[in-house]
């Protein structure tokens, strides 16, 4: 219930209003008074959804008493009422933020149905403000998982612009500066089996969280990112301002590190470190360098912190990954038959490899291993996939005789697009195919208790993926889809001047004769019966 609280000077209006029934608006009476200071004493106590005041009152007139009231809270709905139709109190009223402007004489229900409306007003507001603090309290549960998801793509290299990184570092609160510069270090716990042996599942998977903490304890306070990369290998992104001793700074904290680790879980450690990295879109290419340096402990034995430096020649690294991962994206691109995507693709290979000024043979060896791996994957597509591919392998000889890259890629061009718009074909032949059976158990069984559900596993798909191929195929869901057949049906029927309305709803799938005519109103914009005599008159 609302509560309300009303001021009103006139004894014989404080009755009349006292007598009103506010329980059937959803409303209880507070508390009523004669002046505004007695009112005012009261919401201080208890603050009211709604105040209905009298603006020349004794002690303490209305619009002083909104004026403190909207002190305490700007949320309170204030109608004002007087036998003054003076101009300046209600404009001074609206300046206040009057909800509504009442002058006497009125009448009982015109008062009604002011606060009705309020009433409407401040449970809708209620009620925006109960999901908006569910929505809050939602996100406040699941904010630590949407962290490291976001910390653990940032490292896999999912986000690609700049400035989309930095609002959601933003949104998220995660704690790195935005405009420093960067060094990716992977710690790795080389006898990590030993700290989980024999122990309990309770203590193994608390075990990560409690390494994190003693981790960012040695960082003592830094801005950093710190997650648990994998079984016994946590990240650290550490962000340094400008200055020349960032490499040995980020060396003395990997240190640190290592001590507190060595110390707190008698362990092994080893930290791999990346190059300094500009921006945050290019993390990925650091995690990469750290990943190298890691692997490089065989070499030099454990409990070793190594820099990247030390090892490998930064555009070897770079180009090779580069290389490595934008092949599978382009598999997929080609799986899925999505030229424009496999344009992208092949872009992204050939701007790497001429930004770093590879040889022609490299060049040659990239496209001819792509190839390969296109051969291979077509041999699961069917005979006719892979004959269209080997016409187009004949040409590949030619690879070997161009001098310019423009021409290797105008090449391998040509040939991936075939492929990819052959796949592409052949995919929509099969949406079709299977929105067609969609539609045609629903055809059949539209008078049934159809679900999505019911109509995927008739065509033995889950429900997510045949309700995504059916939107694909007709841009419209499987239900609108129902509904079309039902009321289509429903149309036809009641042509008939004998039908009853209510056979007719049923027979269509609607047991609910008052649901089935809202909506074949919404549908057809008139109701069964408007319908069906709007037909007879045709």
């Amino acid at each position: 219930m609302l509560k309300l609280v009303i001021a009103e000077d006139e004894e014989l209006d404080r009755n009349g209003l006292k007598n009103i029934n506010w329980h059937d608006m959803g409303i209880e009476l507070a508390g009523i008074y004669e002046n505004g200071r007695d009112a005012f004493d009261a919401i201080e106590n208890s603050i009211p959804d709604i105040i209905l005041t009298d603006i020349k009152m004794p002690k303490m007139d209305g619009l002083t008493l909104a004026r403190k009231v909207n002190y305490l809270s700007q949320n309170v709905k204030i109608v004002f009422i007087s036998g003054y139709g003076d101009f300046n109190y209600a404009k001074e009223a609206i300046e206040l933020s009057a909800s509504k402007y009442i002058l006497k004489p009125f009448e009982i229900q015109e008062l009604i149905d002011v606060m009705s409306e309020i009433s409407n007003q401040c449970n809708e507001e209620k009620k925006r403000l109960l999901e908006d603090q569910i929505i809050q309290q939602k996100l406040n549960e699941s904010l630590p998982l949407l962290k490291e998801k976001f910390c653990m793509e940032l490292l896999d290299g999912i986000y690609k612009n700049e400035e989309n990184i930095r609002k959601r570092i933003e949104f998220l609160g995660v704690p790195i500066n935005l405009e420093g510069r960067y060094y990716v270090n992977l710690i790795e716990i080389d006898n990590y089996n030993d700290l989980t042996h024999g122990k309990e599942d309770s203590y193994v998977n608390v075990l990560p969280l409690y390494i994190i903490d003693v981790i960012k304890g040695a960082l003592n306070g830094k801005q950093n990112i710190c997650i648990n990369k994998g079984e016994s290998v946590f990240a650290v992104i550490l962000s340094y301002d400008e200055q020349p001793a960032i490499e040995q700074e980020n060396y003395n904290a990997m240190e640190k590190i290592q001590l507190y680790l060595n110390k707190y879980f008698k362990v092994d450690v080893t930290v791999g470190i990346s190059r300094v990295c500009n921006t945050l879109k290019n993390i990925r290419i650091a995690d990469i360098q750290a990943e190298e340096a890691l692997k490089y402990k065989y070499s030099v034995g454990i409990n070793q912190i190594i820099s990247v430096d030390d090892i490998l020649d930064r555009d070897t690294i770079e180009l090779d990954q580069i290389i490595k991962d934008t092949k599978n994206k382009l598999m997929s691109e080609l799986i899925a038959g999505n030229t424009e995507g496999v344009k992208d693709q092949i872009n992204i290979i050939f701007h790497a490899l001429v930004d770093f000024k590879s040889n022609k043979f490299y060049v040659q060896s990239i496209c001819i291993d792509i190839i390969n791996n296109v051969s291979r994957l077509l041999l699961n597509t069917g005979s006719e996939t892979l004959n269209t591919f080997d016409k187009s392998l004949g040409v590949i000889n030619k690879l070997l005789e161009f001098d310019k890259i423009s021409d290797i890629r105008a090449q391998l061009n040509s040939i991936l697009l075939e492929v990819a718009a052959y796949n592409q074909q052949k995919s929509n032949s099969r949406i079709e195919s299977l929105v067609e059976q969609i539609k045609g158990v629903i055809d059949e069984r539209f008078a049934e208790d159809l679900t999505v559900s019911t109509v995927a596993q008739e065509v033995y798909l889950s429900a997510g993926y045949a309700t995504s191929l059916f939107k694909k195929g007709t841009n419209m869901s499987i239900m609108d889809y129902i509904i079309k057949v039902r009321i289509d049906t429903a149309k036809k029927m009641l042509q008939d001047p004998n039908s009853r309305i209510s056979e007719v709803s049923y027979q269509v799938g609607y047991e609910n004769i008052a649901y089935f005519s809202s909506l074949f109103k919404k549908v057809v914009g008139m109701n069964p019966k408007e319908y069906r005599n709007c037909q007879a008159d045709l």
